[in-house]
């Protein structure tokens, strides 16, 4: 695989020059039905990240703390980890200048936009605490059709210089917005269950998927896949909407696995930002897939290789976090 390339702002693999494409992470010669199939799973597995702020904005924006509340008990949390994870690679590397430069932009983007998002926090809350009926769908309106719109613009190759300037709603790299519109989509969607129909959510996940993949194959054929990691940020708003709906909805129900589901959740849960924060931020994977992939995936099927890759990790990493977590400190911290 051809190791990832900034160019314009974008990311790409390279893949037009390859004389076979390149899709997941493993080669195929050619791309065949199956592989069509797996542009929806690799669609919807984006929404993790945005689903992640939308409960973030279900669970902070309906509080009312002081600025002074905010950046003791959640700011100062976050800039540890931050500062905790730059000092370790400073450490690593015997270089001071290393956890300077780490903690301003060596870290992944998700730290700095959650962090964004805590500072915001008052700023968010007086808006969606005074969000009208007619304002919030609105909203929902605007944010969906301007990121599917942003979408088809980059594949057309055509810069809009109006969503560089617009952050709220829509920008040309997907998740620099992302801190601001699904925590407040998460809000709405809580506490404003009424106002949108689950028609209205199915057919939203439906079109955008389907365009998603479209738009994503067509990327594919035209440029060897140089964009349809922006096609797959632009086209998740509805897709991760619906499936924050239908989590609502199901919670609702008390049903077995509901209440298997409420109980694993709460153990489950602590676990998974420690899972991020190794996965992200140190070489583990590397030895990981040294000890349990190497001969294994070799002789697998791309997809049981994924699937296989995906549950070793899963199930390693958790495994240490539960086991780092014992440690009171970091406990509180994770």
């Amino acid at each position: 695989m051809a190791p990832l390339v900034r160019t314009g702002g974008s990311r790409h693999t390279g893949l037009a020059a390859l004389p076979h494409r390149n899709i997941h992470s493993y080669n195929v010669k050619e791309i065949g039905i199956i592989h069509y199939l797996l542009l929806i799973p690799s669609l919807l597995c984006k929404c993790g990240p945005p689903l992640f702020f939308m409960v973030s904005g279900v669970v902070l924006l309906g509080k009312n703390e002081t600025y002074k509340k905010i950046l003791s008990h959640r700011v100062s949390r976050i800039l540890i980890v931050m500062i905790g994870i730059s000092m370790f690679k400073g450490i690593c590397e015997k270089s001071l200048s290393v956890v300077v430069s780490t903690f301003f932009g060596g870290l992944n983007w998700y730290l700095y936009a959650y962090l964004a998002f805590l500072l915001m926090l008052p700023i968010y809350r007086r808006i969606v605490q005074n969000f009208s009926d007619n304002e919030w769908k609105w909203f929902i309106l605007i944010v969906s059709c301007l990121n599917i719109l942003q979408a088809i613009l980059v594949e057309a190759n055509i810069t809009f210089v109006t969503f560089s300037n617009t952050p709220m709603i829509v920008t040309p790299w997907a998740s620099v917005s992302w801190h601001i519109i699904f925590p407040i989509l998460g809000y709405g969607l809580y506490n404003r269950q009424e106002l949108v129909k689950q028609n209205f959510m199915n057919i939203g996940i439906v079109v955008s998927t389907f365009g998603g993949i479209i738009g994503i194959l067509l990327d594919i054929k035209l440029t060897g896949g140089a964009n349809f990691e922006m096609m797959h940020q632009f086209f998740i708003v509805l897709p991760a909407c619906a499936i924050f709906n239908f989590i609502i909805c199901i919670e609702e129900k008390d049903t077995t696995f509901i209440k298997l589901m409420n109980r694993i959740a709460p153990k489950l849960a602590p676990l998974t930002f420690g899972m991020f924060l190794i996965d992200t931020h140190s070489g583990m994977r590397d030895e990981i897939y040294g000890l349990f992939f190497k001969e294994v995936v070799d002789g697998l099927h791309g997809i049981l290789a994924a699937w296989w890759i995906i549950i070793v990790l899963l199930v390693v990493y958790g495994i240490i976090v539960w086991c780092v977590r014992l440690i009171p400190i970091v406990k509180r911290v994770l």
